[in-house]
């Protein structure tokens, strides 16, 4: 009863809001468990900041919904030099703050993502002057240069045919500066003075091809945001949380609901830094029991084995996985508290809690822990397993995590097989040489027992009935372009 009446409450106050907006502004609403953490696309590490930072920022190439690269900031380019030098033209676009785009701004950008060792930075490892650049000894990356006031050139020691696909990597946006990376070249720019720390964040429209001025980002409840989406008086996209068939019976005639094949993947991993012998991770990982998890919490999932996403080089089409089910601990340390973190956003958090204290016992500590946390305390070595999904985009799957440089590592540092596979699958360009990289890191990192694959699940987008969503194609919703949303009555009201 307590919680129906904070519910209620929290919807009275946020329509409350919006309807005083509404005289103004059109909003478009995206309730999420979780808000976003960062406007940086350097250092974003969850899905929630990432769908913000579509919204705000511009990379150089875009993924059209085949999954193909063509320009967005580039105007025009050619290949020279036999695929060892590439000449970008950039367009004369202006950022948020007013400032013209300029090729210095493109290559700081770069040179910026590359620094910070984003995860796939390897990729670019053919760029000239590459080593001394990421071991300091240059502050520049000798084969990025102006060679006019929109000019760029990329000059390579070795081809990268993949560079304009690699580019289009949203981690690679063009940022306004370092001591700015949220301001950026997109639709929407951050309105930092009507944010709402605790409850939402608010992006506000720069462009005229907008049909929304105003993206709303709610954190809200599964409950508090199906009755957004029922209410006919706000506009709102749903990509965050996961329904039944039943459930999505009742959205019949009130919302839109679109189903799909998901890219994502959810696992539990076990910290190899505090838990490095494999017995022990064999251990706890045998004790879990995958099939009550998916037939207690979601029903109508099925167990996958793979830790690629369907659709991505590496997944294996009945492809099962070795590992025990003792049902009883071997080894395990019964003086030592064991730290373990469901992250909130995976749906049906109480549920996975309550089996997963079942299933591990009394020398397990389970908590559920907003995502952004999570990780940190994960990268800080404070908690031994986490149960969590990863959300693989064309130029992002889970091979980067495996690689030494990775801020969100879940592999063995000790294992250097795993080690040299994700950095020659993160530098391999041949599509054979890759599926078979991938699939040997797969079943090391499966033999080594730091993962348990559990479901890879359908994916859904729930939306307002009057709104128009386009044909996403092989685009994953969090990586979708908000700008091209709109109501349906959109002519009418021209």
């Amino acid at each position: 009863m307590k919680n129906e009446i904070v519910a209620k409450f929290f919807l009275f106050t946020f329509l409350s809001c919006d309807l005083l907006q509404a005289a103004t502004d059109k909003v478009l609403v995206i309730p999420i468990p979780s808000l976003p953490t960062t406007f940086d696309p350097v250092k974003s590490l969850d899905v929630y900041s990432n769908s913000a930072i579509r919204q705000i920022h511009r990379t150089l190439f875009q993924l059209n919904t085949s999954g193909e690269p063509e320009p967005d900031l580039v105007k025009n380019f050619k290949v020279e030099d036999k695929g060892l030098s590439y000449h970008l033209i950039i367009s004369n676009d202006k950022f948020s703050n007013g400032i013209s785009l300029k090729s210095d701004v493109v290559i700081s950008s770069l040179q910026r993502a590359i620094r910070s060792k984003v995860n796939g930075y390897q990729k670019f490892s053919c760029i000239n002057g590459f080593e001394n650049f990421i071991d300091g000894q240059s502050t520049r990356l000798e084969g990025l240069s102006a060679t006019g006031v929109n000019e760029v050139r990329i000059s390579l020691n070795c081809k990268i045919p993949r560079l304009p696909y690699l580019l289009s990597d949203l981690r690679f946006a063009i940022v306004y500066s370092e001591k700015s990376p949220e301001i950026g070249l997109g639709s929407y720019k951050v309105d930092f003075q009507k944010n709402k720390a605790e409850s939402e964040a608010t992006l506000r429209s720069v462009s005229t091809e907008t049909y929304f001025s105003i993206i709303k980002y709610i954190k809200s409840s599964k409950d508090e945001a199906v009755k957004i989406l029922l209410n006919n008086k706000v506009d709102s996209f749903i990509f965050s949380y996961k329904f039944s068939q039943e459930e999505l019976k009742n959205f019949e005639g009130h919302a839109n609901v679109i189903q799909m094949r998901s890219w994502t993947n959810y696992f539990v991993a076990i910290n190899s830094y505090k838990n490095p012998q494999k017995e022990i991770r064999s251990s706890i990982l045998s004790v879990l029991d995958r099939k009550k998890i998916v037939e207690s919490c979601f029903p109508e999932e099925t167990i996958d084995d793979n830790i690629f996403p369907f659709g991505f080089p590496g997944y294996v089409s009945g492809f099962q996985m070795k590992i025990g089910t003792n049902r009883k601990y071997k080894n395990l340390d019964k003086k030592r508290k064991y730290r373990v973190s469901i992250l909130n956003g995976v749906g049906n958090e109480i549920c996975l809690k309550r089996i997963l204290t079942e299933n591990l016992g009394r020398n397990f500590d389970v908590e559920i822990i907003e995502a952004n946390i999570g990780l940190r305390k994960w990268i800080s070595k404070k908690t031994d397993i986490i149960l969590f999904f990863l959300e693989s985009e064309l130029n992002l799957d889970v091979s980067q995590f495996f690689t030494l440089d990775a801020d969100f590592f879940l592999g063995d540092k000790n294992d250097r097989k795993i080690l040299k596979l994700a950095y020659d699958l993160n530098n391999s360009i041949a599509p054979a040489e890759f599926r078979s990289l991938a699939i040997e890191l797969q079943n090391r990192v499966l033999d080594q027992n730091l993962l348990l694959p559990i479901f890879i699940p359908k994916s859904q987008i729930l939306y307002s009935k009057n709104v128009s969503v386009p044909d996403l194609g092989m685009i994953p919703p969090t990586y979708m372009h908000l700008k091209n949303i709109e109501r349906l009555d959109r002519e009418v009201e021209k």
